[in-house]
This record gives C-alpha cells, sequence and structure tokens, in this order.
C-alpha cells in the first residue's frame, strides 16, 4: 500500500525544506520568495489549496517568543478577520522534525456574500513550527469550504505529516 501512495506522490526540495504532496497537484511559488522568507501554493486539480510559508525565527519570537503564542496569534488574527463564529475542531502538540509543532483545525463561519445570502462554514487547518537549526519558522495551512474539506484535509495533512525542516 505504501508503495501506490508513494507512487500517487511527489517530494518538493528546496532551501533545506521539503514534504510530499498529491502528483496531480501544481506548486506555485510566491515571486518574491528566498531562502529565509516566502510562501508556496501547492494547488490541486480541484482548487484545494495548501499554503507553506516560512519566514525569520528571529523576527517572528521578538513578538511571539513560542511556537503556541505564534500559533494563538494566527488563530486571533481569523476571530477578528471572521468577526462571527470559530470552533475549536483539534489543537493539539505534534512532534516535526524533533520540534513541537502546534496543529490547529477550526471551523469558521462566514457571512455570505449579499445581503440575505446564508453563512458559510469554512474548515480551517494549521500547523506552526519553529526551527532554531535553520532560523525559520514554518507554518503550513489550508482553508476549505464543507463542499471540499475531505480532500482539503487529506493534502493538509499528507503535507504536515511528511515536511521536514531541515534534512
Amino acid at each position: 500500500m505504501a508503495q501506490l501512495e508513494d507512487l500517487n506522490m511527489d517530494s518538493l526540495l528546496i532551501y533545506g525544506f521539503s514534504f510530499k504532496f498529491p502528483a496531480s497537484s501544481r506548486v506555485e511559488f510566491h515571486p518574491k520568495f528566498e531562502r529565509v522568507k516566502g510562501d508556496l501554493a501547492v494547488k490541486s486539480a480541484t482548487k484545494s489549496i495548501v499554503m507553506v510559508s516560512w519566514g525569520s525565527l528571529e523576527e517572528v519570537t521578538r513578538k511571539l517568543p513560542t511556537v503556541e503564542d505564534h500559533a494563538e496569534f494566527s488563530l486571533s488574527k481569523i476571530r477578528k478577520g471572521v468577526r462571527t463564529s470559530l470552533t475549536n475542531v483539534e489543537h493539539k502538540e505534534i512532534q516535526s522534525s524533533g520540534h513541537q509543532g502546534v496543529y490547529n483545525h477550526v471551523r469558521v463561519e462566514v457571512p455570505g456574500k449579499g445581503l440575505f445570502a446564508k453563512p458559510e462554514q469554512k474548515e480551517v487547518r494549521s500547523l506552526h513550527i519553529h526551527c532554531p537549526q535553520t532560523g525559520r519558522y514554518f507554518v503550513i495551512y489550508s482553508e476549505s469550504n464543507a463542499a471540499g474539506s475531505k480532500e482539503q484535509g487529506e493534502n493538509t495533512l499528507q503535507i504536515m505529516s511528511s515536511f521536514r525542516c531541515h534534512q
């Protein structure tokens, strides 16, 4: 079974970090990305998008000293931006490349577009990692509507579980 899964996966290794993603997806890089700071998107044929962002650990820890603080700050930005309900589905600490990471899965209800539109539910998943060896932080993030939640969740968890911030 693992060999069949590997045939359906591609690997990306850039600037010392790596992860696996569905072979049917494409990777798009932000035009101004560099070793110290940047982001990329893994886009599936069904428009499922998983973002991988990285930046200076020194800069982020000035304001947010721990990975837990960093993850909570990201959730607070979602709460402020949504202005409706946010439900914690799952919150846990995980190990990634020997570092403590913080995984969050939340469900948000966003106002519908238009005056009489119904609110829409979205699923947001994120993993925050601080890597002293590389001097960078990493955030793996995805957002989906209810219809795309299953595929989005699978793609996001595959990238998260295979992520290595240093080799």
